[in-house]
């Protein structure tokens, strides 16, 4: 039982190993780190036990000198072992097929665009946009765009500007979007898409919508649960900001809240075309103002913010007004070019 034991300790910490190193389920990359070296160290154990299962027979008796010396080697090799975001970004998603080089792709796409807190990070990114660049064949592409502002105000500034982050996001956004198209039944996909929406969009409808879709396919236990979970702490805050405008005698000055974020949200949504129009226009004549692009690119920011917040009070007070949302759903389709959620929200 002793040989038993110990070869399905090498086998499954060996398999252990890889999962964790190929799929990197930690979204820490301090934690992921840590978690690998463990894993080593226990593969590193197990195997010079084997040995000294092998070699019991012999005068051999440097088990335990062969793990000491071993182990810190071990550890410095985990530590200067290529991150995978390097080789990842190196290429663009469409050379990638199975679902986890996808999300891995994604993963770390999102954690480069906070350049500004990392070098690394920023070395990445760039590398990415522009190998993109070259390839991309349009000139209304988010990335495309990024680039010029960047040759124009250069590289090290445009990641601390708002409407650098917008565009990275943008383009992370319409990824998730063709991947799903592709691949509809993709819960892995889905699932980090939702988490993206929560965490750089801070859009809990649209959110929820991608958990709920994700449910209507069969997975793993795993997903399950966090489909389980993750929905029903969306539908609680929701189902909260919604009753926390309601109450007795309220419904007069609710009428009147309502009326007054209708009017302030449809005036910032006429303001976020123009400022939109006015973005494109400058940007496509021959030397664009860079210093003007990042003006106007920094008002559209602000004013989307702006929408979003009036839209999510009119939503606690009325969601269910038809004129609203086919206001709001017109914007998302035609000015912020996003058809899904338009379409979402119009259901």
């Amino acid at each position: 039982y002793s040989w038993l034991l110990v070869v399905v300790l090498v086998i499954g910490s060996s398999w252990n190993y890889y999962k964790c190193k190929s799929d990197r389920p930690y979204f820490n990359e301090n934690i992921s780190l840590l978690w690998n070296v463990t894993n080593a160290v226990y593969i590193w154990v197990n195997s010079v036990l084997l040995v000294c299962m092998v070699l019991k027979t012999t005068d051999f008796s440097g088990g335990v000198q062969l793990i000491s010396l071993g182990i810190p080697l071990i550890i410095l090799a985990e530590f200067f072992y290529p991150h995978p975001a390097a080789s990842l970004l190196s290429k663009g998603i469409e050379c990638y097929k199975t679902e986890a080089e996808m999300e891995q792709f994604l993963r770390y796409l999102s954690l480069a665009t906070e350049a500004k807190k990392d070098r690394g990070n920023k070395i990445l990114l760039d590398s990415y946009v522009q190998q993109h660049v070259k390839s991309c064949m349009s000139e209304q592409c988010s990335l495309t765009v990024y680039h010029k502002m960047g040759l124009k105000m250069g590289e090290a500034k445009i990641h601390t500007v708002a409407s650098g982050k917008i565009l990275l996001l943008s383009h992370i956004k319409d990824l998730y979007k063709k991947i799903l198209r592709i691949n509809p039944n993709s819960v892995d996909i889905r699932i980090r898409y939702a988490f993206f929406l929560l965490e750089y969009s801070a859009s809990k409808t649209q959110a929820l919508k991608q958990l709920s879709k994700a449910e209507k396919y069969r997975t793993s236990f795993d997903n399950s649960f966090v489909i389980y979970r993750y929905g029903r702490i969306l539908q609680e805050d929701m189902t909260e900001s919604k009753t926390q405008s309601t109450g007795v005698g309220m419904d007069a000055v609710s009428q009147i809240a309502y009326n007054n974020y209708f009017r302030q949200c449809r005036s910032k949504l006429e303001k976020a075309a123009h400022l939109h129009i006015e973005f494109w226009s400058k940007l496509n004549t021959q030397i664009p103002d860079v210093g003007q692009l990042i003006i106007i690119g920094t008002k559209i920011s602000k004013t989307i913010l702006e929408i979003e917040n009036y839209w999510s009070q009119m939503q606690k007070i009325n969601p269910n007004n038809q004129v609203a949302i086919k206001m709001y759903a017109a914007f998302l389709k035609d000015v912020l070019h996003d058809e899904e959620a338009s379409q979402e929200l119009s259901k």
